[in-house]
């Protein structure tokens, strides 16, 4: 490339640069003076809104703020006369009593296992292990085929055969769920031998937590716990074939929040 061509194109990529700056810049939010971002802002993170945390009132407060300022802007109400859309949020609340038992010992909720889906349960059930409890027809694998899980207890792997990152962990969660529910088993247990620090999955699950309400928030769930690999050698050594559960249910409460929407 000549010096020509090189100040032709260098002048091209300025003035683009420059055309492109300017259609940004004639965009409405940036006819919005800082004084009056900052000033909303100011606002919306004081004190006063305790945090804005979903169901609480400093969350309410907030809204009626921004919807206040969707009326004075002249924006329609999204949602008939109203600038609030019902948003349908739960608060799970994890046991805090539970016990597992075998014969070659016991682990206890919220050190040694968490409650990832599912009510609580009670009893001595027979358990039967498979490598993952995964079924992928496209691979032609089969971790149930000719094994009987009827009222049993699945006792597993964590994740699916190949899958070792964290999103791949939780991504297989509801489906392994589904699968053994579908098979007739009463509860299964995922061996935590992910790499990953046990600490976190205590951290996130141990905890309660705040989610979308959906079909599924019923209750209908079979159990389903994670158990850490260290307490697990109580589940496979010898490959116990009963396992004791005493599991407090989950607690859930609906929570009333919104979005506030506006349209031009």
């Amino acid at each position: 490339m000549n010096r020509k061509t090189f100040t032709f194109f260098s002048l091209g990529l300025i003035l683009t640069g420059c055309a492109f700056a300017q259609k940004v810049q004639d965009l409405p939010e940036y006819s919005v003076p800082q004084s009056q971002t900052t000033r909303h802002m100011n606002i919306l993170a004081a004190d006063e809104m305790l945090g804005r945390k979903p169901g609480e009132p400093g969350n309410l407060m907030a809204g009626r703020y921004i919807a206040e300022q969707f009326r004075a802007l002249g924006l329609k109400p999204a949602n008939g006369n109203s600038y609030f859309q019902k948003v349908p949020l739960e608060t799970v609340i994890p046991p805090q009593e539970g016990i597992l038992t075998t014969t070659e010992g016991s682990a206890k909720i919220g050190t040694d296992f968490v409650l990832m889906q599912g009510n609580g349960l009670a009893g001595e059930y027979p358990t039967v292990h498979l490598p993952y409890a995964w079924i992928d027809k496209e691979k032609g694998y089969d971790d149930y085929k000719d094994v009987d899980v009827k009222g049993k207890v699945i006792i597993t792997s964590v994740g699916v055969p190949g899958a070792e990152a964290p999103n791949q962990l939780f991504a297989s969660i509801e489906d392994k769920q589904k699968l053994a529910k579908e098979k007739g088993a009463i509860a299964i247990i995922e061996i935590f031998n992910s790499p990953r620090p046990w600490n976190m999955v205590m951290r996130y699950f141990g905890r309660p937590s705040t989610k979308m309400k959906t079909a599924e928030s019923s209750g209908a769930e079979i159990t389903h716990l994670w158990i850490s690999s260290t307490s697990a050698k109580i589940l496979v050594a010898n490959k116990i074939s009963k396992v004791k559960l005493e599991v407090g249910a989950r607690q859930t409460r609906d929570v009333p929040t919104y979005n506030v929407a506006g349209s031009f």
